[in-house]
């Protein structure tokens, strides 16, 4: 699954990572009740002036 950000420099909307991931995580806690859940990489594109907020 992905949570990015803006996928490019231009791009106006750009949804939140909260948001994202709150509407994912009741589905990837169901996979599993004992293993944890990772998050294994964090990254926006850079040069979008929103990423900055």
């Amino acid at each position: 699954m992905s949570v990015y950000g803006a996928q490019k420099p231009k791009t106006k909307e750009w949804p939140l990572f909260r948001d994202l991931m709150e509407e994912v995580y009741p589905r990837l806690e169901s996979l599993s009740t004992s293993k944890p859940i990772v998050l294994l990489e964090f990254y926006v594109t850079s040069g979008n002036t929103r990423g900055d907020l």
